[in-house]
């Protein structure tokens, strides 16, 4: 879309006082292909063009004004940036002042898969352009996963940092998942906790000796629950008690037992835990399309939230499940 970035502009006339953000000495290029101009006017030469991820020095001052433009939806302004060694002009929509979010190769943490929201936000950057993206949506039948094509912008009239555009508009996602390889389009079942469209409520905590079925398949004849199960010592109630050894475990229910060797021990997968020191199950289902349980959670606290995404494909070494990746939502006020 950016890469034919000189049409007509809707301008708008009134001021926009840079943030202390976006005094940022460098800007994250967020589309496909994003034009550099040799002026801030549409018909300017093209001096350049830069391409997502790569990165460029802006050189505004932080008592310049800007005048606000709009480019298919998306209001932004002209950016004075540095490109080999002279000064040009890109606009503002389809750069960021965040970075990529990184791979980690040694754990497989965002290297194969990726988690994302479906309405933006603030923080780093999940989108890849050359992956496959899908996303959880309720539809007729329940929670379906669906090939979407996405787009990320940056609009200078959002309190977000960062809008998302998706193709399918009659549904609303819960969340976007990116692969490297294609998945397949699928009915995942009746998950999502609102029937409405909206977003849902996380499904809630688990607290020391409670535990929730979260899979029924079966094998050989035979009935196969997973469930979840939680431990630890409780010394107060409350929302977000006081307790110690808080564990949770993803567990093979056979015929009514949980065997303990049937079971994987979860939290230590997280480096963020939220407000709580738990975590909450926000899904469950078979995303990856071998008919085993894949699970989404979700930690919260006042200063942002963390999806974490966990794929039965994945595992290895005696594991059900593998974390596969991570997507943090910083607050953006």
């Amino acid at each position: 879309m950016t890469g034919k970035i000189g049409f007509i502009f809707l301008y708008i006339f009134f001021p926009l006082i840079l943030t202390a953000q976006q005094n940022a000495t460098m800007a994250t290029v967020i589309a496909t292909k994003l034009n550099l101009r040799a002026n801030p006017s549409l018909t300017a030469p093209v001096v350049g063009q830069l391409r997502f991820g790569e990165k460029v020095r802006h050189i505004h001052q932080a008592s310049q004004t800007q005048q606000i433009v709009e480019y298919e939806g998306v209001k932004g302004y002209w950016m004075k940036v540095i490109y080999r060694e002279k000064e040009a002009f890109a606009f503002s929509g389809y750069l960021s002042f965040h970075s990529l979010i990184k791979e980690n190769p040694a754990t497989g943490i965002n290297t194969d898969f990726r988690i994302m929201s479906a309405s933006g936000g603030c923080g780093d950057i999940a989108y890849r352009p050359d992956w496959h993206w899908y996303g959880i949506f309720q539809t007729e039948k329940g929670d379906s996963l669906l090939e979407v094509d996405i787009e990320i912008y940056a609009d200078a009239s959002s309190d977000k940092e960062h809008e998302v555009k998706i193709s399918m508009n009659r549904h609303q996602a819960y969340l976007l998942i990116g692969s490297k390889t294609p998945l397949q389009e699928c009915y995942l079942g009746n998950i999502l906790a609102n029937k409405d469209g909206n977003f849902p409520s996380p499904l809630g905590f688990l607290y020391p000796g409670q535990r929730r079925d979260v899979w029924v398949s079966s094998q050989s004849g035979h009935s196969l629950t997973k469930t979840l199960y939680a431990t630890g010592a409780v010394h107060t109630i409350g929302y977000c008690p006081e307790f110690e050894n808080y564990q949770l475990f993803l567990c093979e229910d056979k015929k009514g037992k949980i065997p303990h060797d049937s079971c994987q021990e979860l939290m230590q997968e997280f480096s963020f835990t939220g407000e709580c020191n738990m975590v909450s199950p926000d899904w469950h289902g078979d995303l990856d399309g071998d008919q085993e349980l894949d699970l989404i959670f979700l930690a919260a606290s006042n200063s942002g939230a963390e999806y974490s995404l966990f794929l039965s494909s994945a595992a290895k070494n005696g594991e059900q499940v593998k974390k596969v990746a991570i997507f943090s939502i910083d607050n953006c006020y």
